[in-house]
Formats: C-alpha cells, structure tokens, sequence
C-alpha cells in the first residue's frame, strides 16, 4: 500500500461514535505518520471544524451523525471545500446512499463501519491520490461448476470488485502493473467474462 508522504499530515474525523473516531485515528496515524487530528461528534461540528481547520489532507465523516440530513450536509461540505478528499464512513450501506455519497466530486470512497483494516487503508490511498473507488455492484450468479482461479488470481479478483484500478491493485500487492495485466487475462478466461465488470459480477462457489 503506498501512501502520499505529506509532512504534518491533518486529518478531521466526524463521527458520533467515540470507538470509531479512535480506530480511525489510530490507522491513519500509522500508515500516514507525523498527523495533526480534527475531531468532529456530528454535523455542525464538522462544518466548524472545516472552516477553521486550514489544509485539511482527509477526512472520514459519518454518513448518518446527528445533524448530517441523509447526507445532504456532505453537499455542503463538497461545496464549502472542494479540495477537501472525503472517505465516507456508514453502518448504512445501501446502493442509493453509496451512490449519492460517492457522486459528490470530493468524495472518493465510501466505507461500512464493519470494514477491514485493509480497506480502511484503501480507501485513504485512493482519497490522497485523488482516485474514486467504484462503487460494490450488483452480483451475478453464474449456474454450474467454475473453473478454480489461482491464490494470486482470487486476491486480485477480490481487489477488483472493490473497485480497484490496476495501477492500484499493483500498488496493493506489490507487483507490476503488466502483471496485473496477465493475470486478469487468466481471470477472464477462468470466469468466462468479457471485461473487468463481469469479472467482478460472478459470485464463484468458494465465496
């Protein structure tokens, strides 16, 4: 994973759960290092803190806090600081709440509460580089038995349907983008898929 390497990074964190401002905290402090934190507990808050909060890098901000509207306060925010990158945290992950969130030009990935550190770190690797992460789509189960992918294949695959572009996911896992390259060629032919999107869309017995 390889982060942008910013001298006194500043992060605001909004949220209404005290447990959720201080694991996110604790990721970005270790993988982003020397990191001045704003804190936010709900709507009003955070527009406070991002008005008087100069060079603000990123900032993780709950979906659903008090005050937030259904995420018609991260409008406002989009508006107010446009070049303020944006990871959206939720218990609510519904298509028609990711979708709205992750149409606002600032925002540049949306994240459940329940989420793995690993994509916690995705998400803020996409947001600092200024790239969108995809939005989860809809499934397809494919009938019958399914040629078996490789390990390397079924880690790459699973990178894909988070919305990862190849550059990223070669930046994930630490190998070249050509391989990356060949190796979606194997998957394609395994799944029987014509593009990335029907990659990501077939649901395998395994999962």
């Amino acid at each position: 994973m390889v982060f942008a390497v910013m001298k006194r990074s500043t992060v605001l964190v909004a949220d209404d759960h005290a447990l959720i401002r201080e694991g996110l905290k604790s990721l970005a402090a270790h993988y982003l290092g020397d990191v001045m934190f704003v804190e936010a507990c709900d709507a009003d808050s955070l527009m406070q803190a991002a008005a008087v909060t100069d060079g603000v890098q990123l900032a993780f901000v709950g979906f659903k806090m008090p005050g937030m509207e259904s995420g018609e306060r991260l409008r406002e925010l989009a508006f107010r600081h446009p070049d303020m990158a944006v990871v959206v945290v939720s218990a609510v992950a519904c298509p028609h709440a990711v979708q709205r969130a992750v149409a606002l030009p600032n925002v540049y990935a949306f994240l459940p509460r329940n989420a793995e550190i690993r994509a916690v770190q995705i998400a803020m690797a996409a947001a600092l580089q200024r790239e969108k992460l995809a939005m989860p789509r809809p499934v397809m189960r494919r009938p019958g038995p399914l040629t078996m992918l490789t390990p390397r294949q079924h880690e790459i695959r699973g990178l894909l349907r988070q919305g990862l572009s190849n550059k990223m996911i070669a930046g994930a896992l630490g190998i070249s983008a050509g391989t990356v390259k060949n190796h979606l060629t194997g998957i394609f032919k395994a799944l029987h898929a014509a593009n990335r999107t029907q990659a990501a869309q077939v649901i395998i017995e395994t999962e």
